[in-house]
């Protein structure tokens, strides 16, 4: 009497490893030539554009620092909010 257990096993793991290959060459089949991304424009807001809170959590850092952060610079740079 066979053992269907072993073969089994074989036999799905034959097929996941031939699924992973086929999937792995879709996506070489994919990436040869990727189309280029356009961006759309933006549409005009009246009033300008919305204003947003940020939260940044500190353990007592300068305001410097935190202004660094939240507009995304980094804290040696020439660049400097105005008021």
């Amino acid at each position: 009497m066979p053992d269907f257990g072993i073969s089994s096993f074989l036999l799905l793991l034959y097929l996941a490893e031939t699924y992973g290959i086929l999937i792995h060459f879709m996506g070489l089949f994919v990436n040869v030539s990727p189309s280029p991304a356009g961006f759309l424009p933006c549409p005009a807001i009246r009033g300008g554009l919305p204003t947003v809170d940020i939260l940044i959590p500190t353990y007592d850092e300068d305001v410097e620092v935190c202004l660094c952060d939240g507009l995304g610079l980094h804290p040696t740079s020439t660049t400097r909010m105005k008021n």
